[in-house]
């Protein structure tokens, strides 16, 4: 009993006292990105990103000076969907790809505690391994997309933010730890 009111006592701190990863990535991205660019957001367990409209909307119903200021420093980005295909990488608008390890860690993770792949044969086996050959190619450094920042704070899941760089040649600067993969982060 002891044990299990400790852990939980630790578990509870670490949540108060760790920032939260997501709030860590946004704020990064507030202040790194360019004005005009144009943000693919994974579907969940990533920074909350508002475009202009939302975030104008927003700002306008808000009745008290302490909130208002907390929003005075957020930016509206210009949101496109994700895609999840190989081919997206190279089709899509976006310039910019933000994600996390609560969404593709799912796909090359398999254990007591996580998802298990579709079983052969199951209508979702193909869509399963459609999108994680997306996560494989966008960890690899596919068609000029390099990770280009991450935020792990112990708090939250990791939030990956990859850029659309001209392709070049490159060598594998290292493993990415959390999968396995080269990490191709050209400089």
């Amino acid at each position: 009993m002891i044990i299990s009111i400790t852990i939980g006592c630790l578990w509870a701190c670490r949540a108060v006292l760790l920032p939260d990863s997501t709030v860590v990535a946004r704020e990064w991205l507030n202040t790194h990105l360019p004005e005009d660019a144009t943000i693919a957001v994974d579907w969940s367990y990533v920074p909350r990103l508002l475009d202009e409209a939302e975030l104008e909307g927003l700002r306008a119903d808000l009745r008290s000076d302490m909130v208002r200021s907390e929003y005075a420093e957020l930016r509206g980005f210009r949101t496109v969907p994700m895609g999840w295909t190989d081919e997206t990488l190279e089709t899509t608008e976006a310039e910019y790809i933000v994600t996390s390890s609560g969404c593709l860690d799912r796909f090359f993770e398999f254990g007591w505690f996580t998802m298990r792949p579709p079983a052969p044969g199951s209508p979702l086996r193909e869509q399963f391994e459609e999108t994680r050959a997306f996560y494989d190619a966008l960890l690899s450094g596919y068609a000029g997309w390099s990770l280009v920042y991450w935020a792990d704070t112990g708090n939250g899941p990791r939030v990956l933010v990859f850029e659309r760089r001209e392709p070049s040649a490159c060598e594998p600067l290292g493993l990415l730890p959390w999968v396995g993969m080269p990490d191709y982060h050209c400089r």
